[in-house]
């Protein structure tokens, strides 16, 4: 079997961001608190979590990465749901 790696690891070896000021492969350096979010939800004693903090500071990004790795190595489906159609069509088109 392949080595196991932790959700965060796998995602700075296989996400890009594509555009932005921080363009380029992801790194959670600056953002370390999303490294404890992201293993929490690969953790099979974990049932919920419960996001509360500031806008704008990667809670999009962190449920995208969850849905993308559960997508590429568990092969899970992901359904990614936000409170209005103008959100969702923002994220996928503007993110």
């Amino acid at each position: 079997p392949p080595p196991e790696v932790h959700i965060d690891e796998w995602a700075e070896e296989h996400v890009v961001i594509p555009y932005g000021a921080r363009r380029g492969p992801l790194c959670l350096d600056e953002t370390p608190f999303a490294r404890e979010i992201l293993r929490m939800a690969t953790d099979p004693d974990v049932e919920e979590i419960t996001l509360m903090f500031a806008a704008q500071v990667c809670k999009t990004l962190i449920c995208q990465l969850i849905c993308l790795y559960y997508m590429a190595e568990e092969a899970e489906s992901c359904l990614h749901v936000m409170p209005k159609e103008e959100d969702a069509v923002s994220v996928n088109c503007d993110r």
